[in-house]
């Protein structure tokens, strides 16, 4: 069976055009030949179009209550393996203004889940570098200019969740770059400055998330710089962004004095010791601080009980909720992107970022929760949904495009079916097919040879000719 694919969404890409499918991930399917079986109607001469729109929270909450029937109704055509495979993976990126600490974060979730050995600095004393910025002119000024893929995995409840995980840049001169990397992802950690709260470039890449339909998680960070005022940037997310977030932490000390988090939905305190911060002890809620905790956790309460209609009723009812009531709702409010849960610490100083990697497992959806749309426009753009499982036939988006030293590198994710090493894949913009002579997953500026890629996974390619934003299917 053969599809056709090529997208287009936004600001440079290729084809635009309009479309009234918003908040969700709109594909127009152009060229070549689909037949998906009972879930879809055959598409013929298509090309695939993204498109997302801004929202209100509560619009865009009306959305995803459609896209999740949608969704529920193509879950049940996945097989287990499809199932248990999709529940593993998460596709995250890591956005912020420039300066917040985003790639300095990204350095300790890749130590933490032991994709590195040892850590290295942005413009630190070793002349290294940190791992995500591979190019020399970004250690020599301490920025991201291109975005970086990588992937790494993470243990939590005796399972190991695989991230593929985008650092992009912060500047406004590289935003093409968040926007390449935002178009493919399920879920993005939004990074704060603690000290200088919501920006500039946080507005952008807001909007951003909110064209890609993209939850998020937040992360505060700086949390032991001079100045540091966590509710202040919360209550910026709130009153700047316009979407409801609350602390699920509270940082014990502050500046120089920081020494851990407090979890509120778990009620403990949690101190990271060890030379790196690798070790996490976990202790009752100091004295001096329980008061606080007591007083931000009704407002987490709260504010869940407006965007969550399972918590409403407990809240109305004046019940206490458990732990897996309350990570429950937080989870269904941020996948449908009426709510952001907030976290807090430094990255520098090692404090607070395994919760973070945990939160992403708790929180961020999988690519069985996210609803991709096709539209076939050889008949008159009848929609299409694409179904995450390896069963069905080949789509894949060439999202970015790099020159290497084996010629042009292609990362491609795979919204359907499965990619291998020496298949023949159609690039439907020209309609020339081509063969996958080299498949790798990407460490930065490093390469893993893979003989194949499921739905849902992010990987690259050599040997192929095409543009940023074309499809690829197996037709």
């Amino acid at each position: 069976m053969a599809l056709s694919l090529s997208v287009s969404r936004t600001m440079g890409l290729l084809q635009m055009r309009s479309t009234t499918h918003i908040g969700r991930r709109s594909i127009a399917l152009l060229g070549g030949r689909y037949d998906g079986g009972s879930n879809t109607s055959r598409l013929l001469n298509s090309n695939l179009f993204g498109s997302r729109s801004f929202h209100s929270t509560r619009k865009m909450a009306s959305e995803y209550e459609e896209e999740k029937v949608i969704i529920d109704e193509i879950n049940k055509k996945l097989t287990p393996d499809d199932i248990n495979h999709a529940k593993l993976l998460r596709n995250i990126g890591i956005s912020a203004h420039i300066d917040s600490g985003k790639t300095t974060f990204t350095e300790r979730v890749l130590y933490y889940t032991g994709r590195i050995k040892a850590i290295h600095e942005v413009r630190g004393r070793d002349n290294v570098g940190a791992k995500m910025d591979s190019m020399d002119l970004e250690r020599e000024k301490g920025i991201t200019i291109q975005s970086a893929a990588t992937y790494c995995s993470w243990d939590k409840d005796n399972k190991s969740y695989q991230f593929n995980l985008i650092d992009t840049p912060g500047h406004i001169d590289f935003t093409i770059e968040v926007e390449r990397a935002l178009r493919v992802l399920d879920g993005a950690v939004l990074v704060v400055c603690a000290v200088s709260g919501v920006q500039s470039q946080t507005v952008t890449v807001d909007n951003q998330m909110r064209r890609y339909n993209v939850p998020r998680v937040t992360f505060i960070n700086k949390m032991d710089r001079m100045g540091a005022d966590p509710f202040r940037a919360i209550e910026q997310l709130n009153l700047k962004l316009k979407i409801p977030a609350a602390a699920v932490q509270i940082p014990i000390g502050s500046e120089s004095e920081l020494k851990g988090i407090v979890d509120l939905i778990n009620n403990e305190a949690v101190f990271s010791e060890g030379s790196n911060g690798e070790i996490l002890r976990k202790e009752p809620i100091p004295a001096d601080l329980v008061d606080l905790a007591t007083e931000k956790r009704k407002l987490l309460i709260e504010t869940l009980a407006d965007v969550d209609d399972e918590m409403a009723e407990i809240f109305l009812e004046e019940k206490e909720p458990t732990v897996e009531e309350i990570k429950g709702a937080i989870r269904r409010a941020t996948i449908a992107r009426k709510f952001s849960p907030v976290l807090m610490g430094s990255a520098l100083a090692n404090t607070g970022i395994q919760p973070v990697l945990d939160a992403i497992v708790d929180y961020l959806p999988n690519p069985s929760e996210v609803l991709n749309t096709a539209l076939d426009v050889a008949h008159e753009e009848k929609k299409v949904n694409l179904i995450p499982s390896v069963q069905e036939p080949f789509v894949g988006l060439a999202f970015k495009l790099e020159e290497g030293k084996y010629g042009q590198l292609t990362y491609i994710r795979v919204y359907q079916g499965r990619l291998r090493k020496g298949s023949f894949i159609t690039n439907i913009q020209n309609g020339k097919k081509v063969k996958v002579s080299r498949l790798v997953r990407m460490h930065s500026e490093e390469m893993e040879d893979v003989e194949e890629v499921g739905s849902g996974e992010i990987c690259a390619t050599f040997g192929i000719d095409c543009a940023s934003g074309n499809t690829f299917t197996d037709g």
